[in-house]
């Protein structure tokens, strides 16, 4: 993911869920993410930003091992929900827990 490839304004999110989106909880699988740049990381701080404000949840599972290890390297674990895979995913979303 890098800022090639974030997604325009009519495919983020919002624009293809609804605005009311950020109130629901969304698993965002990572899976086929191989390189975050810094705006990638920005863009999931501001998502993360944007649910949390609105009363929902981000929940990031799926990394890949480099892609892991810059998020734990700039400490977003300590921030972010994030989780090894979907069907943990699910179980942090249900309890509602980083």
């Amino acid at each position: 993911m890098t800022q090639a490839t974030l997604p325009k304004p009519e495919n983020d999110v919002a624009g293809v869920i609804g605005s009311d989106c950020y109130a629901k909880t969304l698993l965002l699988s990572m899976e086929n993410v191989t390189l975050l740049d810094t705006a990638a990381i920005g863009y999931l701080v501001k998502k993360h930003k944007n649910f949390q404000d609105q009363g929902g949840q981000l929940v990031v599972h799926s990394l890949r091992p480099d892609a892991d290890h810059m998020i734990r390297l700039l400490r977003l674990d300590k921030f972010l929900h994030l989780a090894p895979d979907e069907a943990t995913a699910r179980d942090v979303a249900r309890k509602g827990q980083p």
